[in-house]
């Protein structure tokens, strides 16, 4: 897209995702894809940071996946901040990441139950 080409962070994740998951008549390309989400993150773009730790994660990466996740968190990144409850061993430690802030009230499914699961144990 030229968006993506004039160095758009939002356009970038965006054919990132198309790529990553081999939507609108695109053949998947990983390797595009996270070339596109390293260019979104490198101008702090929350999905394309917690996109690229889903990647790391993948690989086996902990910390840079985690680091990464913590960046999308910040900027108040649901999804990221699910994926960096789960990976905590402390249940406290998990339901304090997952509400850290009022503002960030949420329907995120994920997120829910995450929370859930350190309450029923």
């Amino acid at each position: 897209s030229s968006k993506a080409a004039a160095g758009k962070a939002w356009a970038q994740c965006g054919l990132g995702v198309v790529y990553d998951t081999g939507t609108m008549g695109l053949a998947v390309d990983k390797q595009k894809a996270e070339s596109l989400f390293r260019k979104a993150a490198d101008q702090g773009h929350s999905n394309a940071l917690s996109r690229l730790g889903r990647l790391e994660s993948a690989r086996g990466n902990y910390s840079e996946a985690r680091e990464l996740r913590e960046a999308a968190a910040s900027q108040g990144h649901m999804n990221a901040l699910g994926y960096l409850g789960a990976m905590e061993e402390d249940d406290m430690k998990t339901v304090r990441l997952l509400t850290v802030s009022s503002e960030l009230q949420t329907t995120d499914r994920f997120v829910q139950l995450i929370l859930a699961e350190c309450f029923a144990k």
